[in-house]
């Protein structure tokens, strides 16, 4: 799985919508977010570690 930039902007944009007036847009924005969380611990077997070695092996990283 190759992740661009652009599909992680995307991502980040969601968590704006957490605080936003609208509770129905809060509410889909926290479904999008644990639906996230759920399937890179789904595909990581339990550990965030593992997905995001999954997407870069063999390579250090920072975390974004």
């Amino acid at each position: 799985m190759n992740l661009c930039v652009g599909e992680l902007q995307v991502m980040s944009e969601v968590l704006h919508y957490t605080g936003h007036s609208d509770p129905q847009l809060r509410g889909n924005a926290a479904l999008v977010i644990g639906r996230f969380v759920r399937a890179v611990l789904g595909e990581g077997r339990g550990s965030w570690d593992n997905w995001m070695a999954s997407l870069h092996p063999g390579s250090m990283f920072d975390y974004v």
